[in-house]
């Protein structure tokens, strides 16, 4: 079972293979560089976020639901890029809302929310930000994610979520 060590170590080391230096991340350049052939968005009929699926030609796809929010879609890709880096074995898999996950939401979903809030903010980005007074609403559309992905960083970082006094 992949640690939450390695799933940052490994998403440092997609961000450099992709050679992305700073904010926003390109979370479909990262699928390309990690080996995924195909981002796709289209309509699900269902709850679905994300799916990771891998042919049997080997042939490995994220398929992403566009009716979700664009910072929902982009950390879809993220978590599902980390299903494939940390596991490296045929899979299909979904991912769904929290709310509707139940019982599956296992340990390797968490290290995979991990991997995915690690490659689109990094540990060093988001420090230096802090560091030169950004708030909570600017941080969030610098990297282009949601109000808790960007709560749930900081908490993790080990940063309070508050907004400068203007």
């Amino acid at each position: 079972m992949p640690t939450r060590d390695l799933a940052e170590l490994k998403a440092m080391a997609l961000l450099a293979q992709a050679r992305i230096t700073r904010p926003p991340v390109d979370p479909d350049e990262c699928a390309v560089a990690a080996g995924v052939a195909i981002v796709n968005y289209m309509h699900m009929q269902s709850e679905r976020s994300a799916l990771l699926m891998q042919s049997h030609e080997g042939i490995v796809a994220i398929l992403v639901n566009q009716d979700h929010a664009p910072v929902r879609q982009r950390f879809s890709v993220a978590h599902e890029i980390g299903h494939w880096v940390l596991e490296r074995a045929p899979v299909t898999h979904e991912l769904r809302p929290i709310a509707a996950r139940g019982h599956a939401y296992d340990s390797m979903e968490h290290v995979c929310d991990y991997f995915a809030a690690c490659l689109l903010m990094p540990r060093k980005w988001i420090r230096d930000r802090i560091e030169w007074g950004m708030t909570n609403g600017e941080l969030r559309r610098a990297f282009e994610v949601s109000q808790p992905a960007l709560v749930a960083r900081l908490r993790e970082l080990g940063y309070y979520a508050r907004e400068r006094m203007k």
